[in-house]
């Protein structure tokens, strides 16, 4: 082992979104950061890849208004939100391939009658299907919605008589969108939290923000400037081997087989990457048993490039009776004629080859829109851990920021923040987790 480094004030493991905040935040109040990233680059999970010359997302992330987390972090660093992200009223398109359709939009007046009225005007619905989901819609601003015990997002609809079609056409797709979680065990609890915070809010709350640059563009690398602005030490390619404990306090971390020296670390790794960092502890079994109990469930994005007149005419739609789940439009980044196809949690698609599955997905497409000519050219992203299954009881195995190791702090979208696995839970993590070190350093 080479000779130590001089001790580092505040050291982070991860600069996916999480550890990108912790470091953001802490920087910002005159800490002395060193952040390592295994790999080549910044961003985690979020961050662009380079395909066929195109700069594309690893995987094709929505955000919405009440992202209010991401959106102080994007005014902290001085990222132009103006240039990143495109704002619209919240319209969700649905179709099939029998050319079904159905829309909700979200009016501009004042909550909660943006939406209600948005409910009462969507279309193709019955009106015994509009009361059912307005009654619903009311019964999650009630207290009494859930008892204390978590149960099923399907259990929960059923016991709001919540029909099979009405779940179907809405309510499991928006399950599967913002939990990646199969409806029949996906945990109620979290789904109506997200469901208050992003329908029951303000008016603004409820609003789309398309990413119409890179992710890379929109945190990554504001955050990087910001970073070196603070300075901040920032390495990649640098993959922590082994954490230093001494006398229940945090002492340092192996990095590239190099001692980094530290009073304070935060792992801002998934959870699979923290418990085998944290299982050689005895001290740690408890959390390392807790880590170990996540599970997890994939998301695959197919990119297709048809010529470049081709649109869907809006940002996104969703779709249903297809493998494919949901499209978008990436013209909203001058990306013309790309269109990402989005496929969440386990199914039959996980075991086809590549070749198969895009032209499952291109066959799909040509049903919903026939006088499209074939993709010029397509590829697959999988990412086979794209986020842990939210499943029912998650609020008891995910852990909090601080551990009872003394200076030994957690960030990532896995952690107590009642939200599922996404960017504004990630954020809100490493938020959580440099607060946590600033009260540690005044004490």
């Amino acid at each position: 082992m080479t000779q130590k480094n001089p001790t580092k004030k505040i050291v982070i493991i991860g600069a996916g979104w999480s550890g990108l905040s912790a470091a953001c935040y802490l920087a910002n109040s005159s800490n002395k950061v060193s952040i390592y990233e295994s790999s080549k680059q910044l961003g985690g999970r979020a961050r662009s890849v380079e395909i066929n010359g195109n700069s594309v997302d690893n995987g094709q992330h929505l955000l919405i208004g009440a992202y209010q987390e991401t959106l102080k972090l994007l005014q902290l660093i001085s990222a132009n939100t103006n240039q990143l992200l495109l704002r619209q009223n919240l319209v969700l398109n649905m179709f099939s391939p029998n050319k079904e359709k159905f829309s909700l939009k979200t009016y501009n007046i004042a909550s909660p009658f943006h939406l209600l009225l948005g409910l009462l005007f969507c279309s193709n619905l019955t009106i015994s299907q509009k009361y059912k989901i307005i009654y619903f819609s009311i019964k999650l601003s009630s207290k009494t919605l859930l008892n204390k015990n978590d149960i099923s997002v399907l259990k929960l609809l059923k016991s709001y008589k919540q029909p099979n079609d009405l779940i179907k056409l809405l309510w499991e797709p928006l399950c599967i969108a913002t939990l990646n979680t199969p409806i029949e065990f996906a945990s109620a609890k979290v789904f109506v939290n997200v469901l208050k915070k992003s329908l029951l809010g303000s008016k603004q709350d409820s609003d789309f923000l398309f990413t119409i640059k890179n992710l890379s563009a929109i945190l990554p690398k504001p955050a990087e400037l910001f970073l070196q602005q603070h300075n901040a030490n920032i390495e990649t390619s640098s993959r922590a081997t082994e954490i230093i404990i001494n006398n229940n306090s945090i002492a340092g971390v192996i990095v590239n087989n190099k001692l980094i020296s530290t009073k304070k670390l935060i792992l801002a790794i998934p959870p699979y990457a923290c418990e085998k960092l944290l299982s050689k502890h005895s001290e740690l079994a408890i959390l390392t048993k807790q880590l170990s109990i996540f599970e997890y469930q994939p998301i695959c994005t197919i990119y297709l490039q048809y010529p470049s007149d081709i649109t869907l005419n809006q940002a996104m739609i969703g779709v249903w009776d297809t493998t494919v789940q949901w499209l978008f439009d990436r013209g909203v980044a001058n990306q013309h004629g790309l269109i990402a196809a989005i496929i969440s949690t386990h199914g039959t698609h996980m075991e086809m080859d590549n070749d198969t599955l895009i032209e499952k997905v291109q066959s799909e497409i040509a049903l919903l829109f026939p006088n499209w000519p074939a993709p010029l050219h397509a590829n697959i992203i999988r990412e086979k851990r794209a986020t842990f299954t939210c499943k029912v009881n998650i609020s008891t195995s995910r852990p909090t920021n601080a551990t009872t190791i003394t200076g030994l702090y957690l960030a990532g979208d896995y952690t107590a923040t009642d939200l599922p696995a996404t960017i504004e839970g990630a954020i809100i993590s490493g938020k959580i987790a440099a607060t946590e070190i600033n009260h540690s350093n005044k004490e």
